[in-house]
């Protein structure tokens, strides 16, 4: 299956729409979403206090910093790289140099905006008349980049000298998964759907034939799982699931998935 993705505006939203449900206490959704009881207690407030608008981050910039780089040390730096092109360190190397008396500020890690640029540089300009060649030459670029060229960040070593294979193999193939014999077993349709009783209930396409384990706690409530991972709760009598996020495809729940 493909990774799934999620933002933690994301996630704050549906800690606020589990705890509502009352299918969960406090504790069961702090260790389900990994964040403290403070913290979700804090994100619930500010969601009955003010909607989903209060769960954006709040900034923590200060309003004043004495060690914010002065304007004109900006203006010097900036001048450097219109006039040579090159990147941050070597610019305040030649400041150094010229002004040995002023406190230049130090110089931060920059890699990773600085592969992109010369990524750019060295295999898009010119662009190769079609994509093959071009692709020979991304290859051509991921080479030297990992195996030839040194990187100041690893001691002037390459990233490959520095890269070991993981001592976990891959399997061959991936054992379905078993569960309890008190479990009510269902296989996931290819509309991402599963049956229990007489309704049919929507999980997610991206559990399309895979086999998950219902494990009823309560009357008309279960548990559902898939392996040993706990994707969510579902209530039989209002036919909504509480409790997977990383599943959901929007924030309120698309057409498909109006009962979330």
């Amino acid at each position: 299956m493909p990774w799934l993705e999620t933002d933690p505006m994301f996630e704050r939203h549906h800690v606020a729409q589990d705890l509502a449900s009352g299918l969960w206490t406090m504790t069961e959704r702090c260790a389900r979403y990994g964040i403290s009881r403070n913290t979700g207690y804090q994100w619930c407030e500010r969601f009955l206090a003010l909607g989903v608008a209060g769960l954006a981050e709040h900034s923590c910039a200060p309003l004043s910093s004495p060690n914010e780089t002065s304007v004109e040390i900006v203006a010097a730096v900036l001048a450097g790289h219109t006039r040579y092109g090159w990147g941050a360190r070597k610019i305040l190397k030649r400041l150094q140099m010229m002004h040995p008396t002023v406190e230049w500020p130090a110089q931060e890690n920059g890699a990773h905006e600085r592969m992109h640029r010369v990524l750019k540089a060295q295999a898009t300009k010119p662009a190769a008349a079609n994509a093959n060649l071009q692709q020979r030459v991304f290859n051509t670029f991921r080479t030297t980049y990992n195996e030839v060229r040194p990187h100041e960040a690893l001691d002037d070593e390459t990233p490959a000298s520095r890269w070991h294979p993981s001592s976990r193999p891959l399997p061959a193939r991936i054992t379905p998964p078993t569960y309890p014999g008190h479990f009510e077993v269902r296989r996931v349709s290819s509309a991402g759907t599963f049956r229990l009783h007489n309704g049919q209930q929507f999980l997610s396409q991206a559990l399309n034939n895979e086999l998950i384990g219902l494990e009823e706690i309560d009357d008309s409530v279960w548990n559902v799982l898939y392996y040993e991972t706990l994707l969510g709760r579902f209530d039989e009598r209002t036919r909504t699931i509480t409790g997977a996020p990383s599943l959901k495809k929007g924030w309120w729940g698309s057409r498909d998935q109006a009962a979330w």
